[in-house]
């Protein structure tokens, strides 16, 4: 799974899914599956396989409302909101969008999902043509990026961090900003 992570960091979606899947086979839990899949969900995002990607999202959307982690949520929603955009389901991209500012009005994300969520944030509001609240999400990925590279004390490790292709994607986006 961590392996799987790392490629998905560095935009090697191909490679994570390929993890992430033998990773539900090792550890063949409910809860290891929808991790799982969140992230293959993700990967398909990235590889512009929206059908895919809201099938493996709306599955696991479904797992967190059953076991009430609504936080879990935030981290999926915007990938749903552009995806549903994507193939044309607009009403379902409203939905989301909807959902995701009742959630985010009351809860923050996981602290492991924090800049993913807010910079995905940013993406669905962009889309959306909601450019102030959209860049208040990209602001608040750039700061806790930045944040969560300070806690790293070594200094070799916090340049891996910071040169993820994702991570730099943030950095490049806020600076132009």
């Amino acid at each position: 799974f961590n392996r799987g992570k790392t490629f998905f960091f560095d935009q090697n979606y191909e490679n994570a899914i390929n993890d992430f899947r033998a990773s539900a086979n090792i550890a063949d839990t409910d809860e290891n599956t929808q991790k799982s899949n969140r992230f293959i969900g993700m990967c398909h995002f990235y590889l512009a396989n929206h059908d895919s990607s809201i099938w493996y999202l709306d599955e696991c959307y479904d797992y967190y409302t059953e076991t009430k982690d609504i936080r879990k949520h935030l981290s999926i929603l915007p990938f749903l909101i552009i995806s549903y955009n994507k193939v044309k389901d607009t009403k379902s991209s409203d939905k989301a969008l909807n959902q995701f500012n009742e959630i985010i009005a009351e809860e923050d994300p996981y602290s492991t999902d924090y800049i993913m969520t807010y910079w995905i944030a940013y993406e669905a509001l962009k889309s959306k043509n909601n450019k102030e609240d959209a860049d208040e999400y990209l602001e608040n990925a750039y700061l806790e990026l930045k944040s969560q590279s300070k806690n790293i004390k070594n200094k070799k490790d916090r340049n891996k961090f910071l040169d993820t292709k994702f991570h730099q994607e943030i950095v490049r986006t806020f600076k132009q900003s």
